[in-house]
């Protein structure tokens, strides 16, 4: 059975403050691109362990990180953000969210401009710039500029004036997200002192493997407790991308109007762009993630295809189905290092992923496709592991964009 601790340390400073018995633990280990995970967790004030700890410096919002340890290496780690103490039961809840989460709360301090970098100098100095700031480096490490590897892809101006107050996560989130972008995360682990060590890596075009190793199949360490979105609600035929001083760049989907479906149009703000072709780019990428399958998915081939991969997904890839797992089953430490990597997943049963031989208009309707792992969320004490996807599309556009 999975071993767990959880392991306080200062967000400034790095500093080991205790181990406090949490209960009721929910946390998630998400890529930072796609959005820093989750985590919930109580403690039992009148708990004997709890009161022989520091939980009072531990718990402070803000203040520290929790470190969770899954038998012996760090699963992941989270700012304790918010907590809510409950008088009648003595419990002290307490709610966070992983590191990236921090630079949310970044303002763009200073004035920059950058004409011909690489995207993935653009973030860094970003990053390091924020950092000369008092109290202002979590210690998470950041390649000086320059560093290989670089994308190779230059962007021709880049402004952010301090007036502006522009969001620091935000400015990294825009400048990855065009359709020729790149993957960040912020990664966590040991060093050979036992240390907890901070780091914002990169990857171009993506981060993890195209390995297919890891299956998730139903019948099989798939559960009965699936749940399968199809939210067409939030989807897109045309992406409107706008610019700085009124810039304005259009990407629509002909196929979507061609089968029938009415014009679904969303508008994406870049205030700080001022190229047309990178705006075009981010009018690109944001339909890439919203963009609705074209047709309904038959008999999808396990087999990559090759590049440019087809549109027709089992799910818009805006919407990431949580595919519950059994723990016996799979390797926890395994799916947390192989976040960003691509999974395959095969789906049967008679009601909505019914084959042929099920199925009332004799077609294929199961599930044989590749996605992308981009989080994991576990419940330790219920043993409850769920895996977040997301499609392909998206990756593969950005492999064509840039091949």
């Amino acid at each position: 059975m999975a071993s767990w601790r959880y392991l306080f340390f200062t967000l400034l400073g790095n500093r080991f403050v205790g181990e406090l018995p949490l209960t009721n633990v929910d946390l998630e280990r998400k890529m930072a691109a796609a959005g820093p995970g989750n985590f919930t967790a109580d403690l039992v004030l009148t708990d004997e362990r709890v009161q022989r700890t520091n939980w009072r410096e531990a718990a402070y919002p803000r203040y520290c990180v929790c470190c969770s340890e899954l038998d012996g290496e760090l699963f992941s780690a989270h700012i304790v953000w918010d907590t809510t103490y409950e008088v009648a039961s003595g419990i002290l809840h307490l709610a966070g969210a992983e590191l990236w989460s921090y630079f949310h709360h970044r303002i763009i301090t200073y004035d920059r401009q950058y004409g011909g970098w690489d995207q993935i100098d653009i973030v860094r100095d970003l990053l390091r710039q924020e950092f000369r700031e008092p109290n202002g480096d979590i210690g998470v490490a950041v390649d000086p500029v320059g560093t290989r590897p670089l994308s190779g892809i230059t962007r021709p101006l880049v402004t952010y004036a301090a007036i502006e107050g522009k969001d620091l996560a935000a400015a990294v989130e825009e400048q990855a997200s065009p359709i020729d972008g790149f993957d960040f995360d912020v990664q966590v682990s040991y060093n050979a002192d036992h240390v907890p060590q901070r780091r914002f890596v990169t990857g171009f075009p993506r981060l993890g493997t195209d390995s297919t190793s890891l299956a998730f199949r139903m019948p099989g360490n798939i559960t009965a407790d699936l749940r399968w979105p199809q939210v067409g609600s939030a989807s897109v035929s045309r992406a409107i991308a706008i610019g700085a001083s009124g810039l304005r760049q259009d990407w629509a989907d002909p196929e979507q109007l061609e089968i029938g479906c009415a014009l679904l149009e969303a508008v994406t703000s870049h205030s700080s762009v001022t190229d047309g072709n990178v705006l075009l780019a981010l009018a690109k990428s944001d339909l890439a993630r919203q963009r609705w399958p074209a047709e309904p998915v038959k008999t999808p081939a396990i087999t990559r295809p090759s590049l440019p991969r087809s549109w027709g997904r089992s799910t818009r890839p805006a919407s990431t189905p949580v595919i519950p797992v059994r723990l016996d089953q799979v390797n926890l430490g395994l799916l947390a290092a192989s976040v960003g990597s691509t999974v395959q997943v095969n789906i049967e049963e008679p009601g909505y992923f019914a084959g042929p031989w099920d199925s009332p208009d004799g077609l294929d309707h199961r599930v044989a496709d590749l996605y992308r792992l981009v989080g994991v969320h576990v419940v330790p004490a219920s043993q409850k592991v769920e895996l977040e996807l997301n499609s392909l599309d998206g990756v593969d556009a950005r492999v064509a964009a840039v091949s």
